[in-house]
């Protein structure tokens, strides 16, 4: 059974972490589902797809899609086709 301390602390973290993510996305002007793009794709980088994102992640397709229109109008994301695969795009976070 989990005790009330580490629910606490699950709580606080949570809290602390969602505080952190909303100054960065003040900062740069971009929304935090935009963030989550971008960090996934930071930190998974053998996993470079919308459809990846959305089923390791758990996040709408509607979403990731607007996400990635988005950040790509922007400058912010890349996409490409690899292996003549005209049906893949794999994206890319750029500088």
């Amino acid at each position: 059974m989990i005790s009330n301390e580490l629910l606490s602390l699950i709580f606080l973290s949570r809290r602390a972490y969602s505080k952190a993510m909303d100054e960065v996305c003040a900062r740069h002007k971009i929304t935090k589902m935009e963030l989550a793009v971008l960090l996934f794709l930071a930190n998974n980088p053998g996993h470079d797809t919308a459809s990846e994102l959305a089923t390791l992640r758990g996040l709408a397709k509607s979403h990731i899609s607007a996400s990635v229109n988005s950040l790509t109008a922007r400058g912010l994301l890349a996409g490409a086709h690899r292996d003549g695969n005209r049906k893949t795009v794999h994206l890319t976070p750029l500088p």
